[in-house]
């Protein structure tokens, strides 16, 4: 897993990595991202730090992790792009495109 500091061009860089994508492999995704946001949606925080540890073996907790004005204004700045990544629609139409060539 690799950070990017978002905007423009990163933007660009990672919709250009996803259409490169087999469409035949988003069912598998769209599981794994549903099962993902169910969890983080049920069990909040302590589902984030659950995950940090298994994804980037750092072990955090709301004791030791502060979250800037700045890192919020980014994540507000991703909401747009990731709820159409997330996307059946999304995912529904790249099949369509896909099976069609």
């Amino acid at each position: 897993m690799r950070t990017l500091k978002l905007n423009e061009e990163t933007k660009n860089n990672i919709l250009e990595s996803l259409l490169k994508r087999s469409p035949n492999n988003y069912g598998e995704f769209e599981g794994r991202v549903n099962d993902i946001v169910t969890k983080v949606r049920e069990e909040r925080d302590a589902a984030v730090f659950a995950y940090t540890k298994q994804f980037d073996g750092a072990d955090i907790s709301a004791d030791n992790v502060l979250v800037t004005d700045a890192e919020i204004e980014d994540v507000c700045m991703m909401k747009n792009f990731i709820s159409i990544i997330n996307s059946k629609f999304f995912i529904d139409s790249f099949k369509a495109i896909y099976s069609n060539s």
